[in-house]
């Protein structure tokens, strides 16, 4: 998620992390800052809009709501810090009240807006939640249910297209923290922190150099390992074979899928059959007019960037959190025989299609995906039969093919449950801007017309048969495991071994 032009509501904006939130976003270009205070608020850039809002006040919550007609990023940043033993019950609940009840009251109120714009949610929370700080015992406790409530609303809103995160804080420069002679990060420091992780699609972000000590270890710990297993709901077969391959995906309905590659071609058909089956589609591609279509017509959501980018690959993977991964980006190969090739031309599939295959499943391993995700890998059937006039295309298909297959032995080695499948299109689909002109040049060769060329593999395929094709690969359990399928208009899908 890109902060520039986004709509933004901050809590707790007056002062120290809040306000400093507030700034940070107007710095990175935000469209509009609800700053919610209690108090009075001014402030000199018209971009912010102040609104009255104590997140205890239900009246107040929902008048602040009327205020807003529209939400891209909810900061639950509001909270109370109360020296305490626990021997007051009240102080308890006061804290709570804010901390816990207010952050979930205020997320309610302006989730309708959320799922409309398919935004995100972020709440401001500490390592206290972690681990006890036993001077503040109330707030601790409070943090650590909030952190619980943040994995439980990610898990419950993924399907709706919300993203939930974390800012796990460390010691910061504010009132709060103003008794501690320890040290401690600036407002502005922690508050960029926080857009650089909800930026990069981080679900816990670590903004703080004290907090950042922590963040390897929580990533890979086992509460993290826990809240990918538990989020996939109740196991349906024996738990050792469950653990091994995860659920079986019976329907496309509220699935998140992320498709590389989808603004056109096979790509696009792919796109516009699992829209269909009510997915929730988020389309990579570089064309950003191309992406604005779809995102019109179809209701998709969209990232414009370059396939070949391994930091977009990670970040995509995180903030989506696709059950279903297709890769299908790849570029159009030079039409030429060997001779009259030179070695740019010839390389160009390797340094596209398989140099965005390795970013992809790299990420889609070390993110990682979640158990019981499937990853389609767009190959060709010129991995079988080779493909003399179009250079290097046919060899580094295969290569994609191999690294299905290795990516396959990687997650079981990880036990990620993961399930890597290549895809070999048996045919030149015509109707695409690379089918087409191999087609034309193969015709050439053969000195037969364009036609009379691609009549010669029967029945035509177009994009959108091929995207019905895919559904029907992860919803029909006897594809579930095979490791690649051939793909013909006359045929439909042929299993493949290895």
């Amino acid at each position: 998620m890109n902060i520039a032009n986004k709509t933004i509501l901050v809590t707790g904006a007056n002062r120290g992390i809040g306000r400093a939130l507030l700034e940070e976003a107007l710095r990175r270009g935000a469209r509009k800052v609800y700053a919610g205070t209690r108090g009075v608020l001014q402030h000199s850039d018209k971009r912010v809009t102040p609104l009255t809002l104590d997140v205890t006040s239900a009246s107040q919550i929902q008048e602040a709501v009327k205020e807003v007609d529209m939400l891209d990023v909810l900061i639950n940043n509001a909270g109370v810090a109360i020296y305490d033993d626990l021997g007051n019950l009240e102080v308890l609940e006061q804290t709570f009240a804010v901390n816990f009840f207010g952050l979930l009251r205020v997320t309610n109120a302006f989730l309708p807006l959320l799922k409309r714009s398919k935004g995100a949610i972020l709440n401001n929370l500490s390592m206290a939640g972690i681990a006890p700080l036993p001077i503040i015992p109330s707030y601790s406790i409070s943090k650590a249910a909030a952190l619980n409530l943040t994995q439980s609303l990610r898990a419950l809103l993924a399907s709706q297209g919300v993203t939930v995160h974390a800012a796990v804080l460390g010691p910061v420069d504010t009132d709060m923290n103003r008794g501690f002679e320890i040290p401690k990060a600036a407002p502005e420091t922690a508050a960029a922190g926080i857009f650089d992780g909800l930026e990069k699609g981080e679900e816990e972000i670590f903004p703080d150099p004290a907090s950042h000590s922590i963040a390897e270890g929580w990533r890979n710990g086992v509460s993290k390992a826990l809240e990918r297993e538990f989020k996939l709901g109740p196991r349906r077969e024996p738990p050792s074979e469950c653990h091994k391959k995860g659920p079986f995906m019976q329907s496309l309905k509220h699935q998140s899928v992320l498709i590389v590659g989808g603004s056109r071609g096979l790509g696009l058909g792919v796109v516009e059959a699992l829209a269909a089956h009510d997915a929730n589609v988020t389309v990579i591609a570089r064309d950003a007019a191309r992406l604005t279509d779809l995102k019109a017509r179809l209701g998709v959501s969209v990232i414009a960037g370059d396939a070949t980018d391994p930091s977009l690959a990670e970040s995509a993977i995180r903030e989506v959190r696709p059950s279903v991964l297709v890769l299908n980006a790849g570029a159009t190969p030079v039409m030429s025989p060997l001779h009259k090739q030179t070695w740019e031309s010839f390389s160009r599939n390797w340094e596209t299609d398989v140099k965005a295959t390795f970013h992809w499943i790299q990420a889609a391993l070390k993110v990682p995906l979640p158990r019981g995700s499937r990853v389609l890998i767009s190959s060709s059937g010129a991995a079988i039969a080779g493909s003399p006039l179009s250079g290097s295309y046919a060899g580094a298909k295969r290569m994609i093919w191999l690294m299905a297959n290795y990516a396959n032995g990687a997650a079981s080695d990880l036990d990620l449950g993961i399930r890597f499948q290549a895809l070999l299109v048996g045919q030149i689909v015509g109707s695409t801007e690379l089918g087409h002109a191999a087609a034309e040049a193969y015709a050439r060769k053969k000195g037969v017309t364009t036609e009379a060329f691609l009549a010669g593999f029967g029945k035509p395929l177009d994009p959108r048969d091929y995207g019905d094709h895919i559904a029907a690969l992860l919803t029909n359990p006897k594809y579930e495991s095979a490791p690649a399928f051939a793909i013909r208009g006359e045929t439909g899908i042929e299993v493949l071994a290895a």
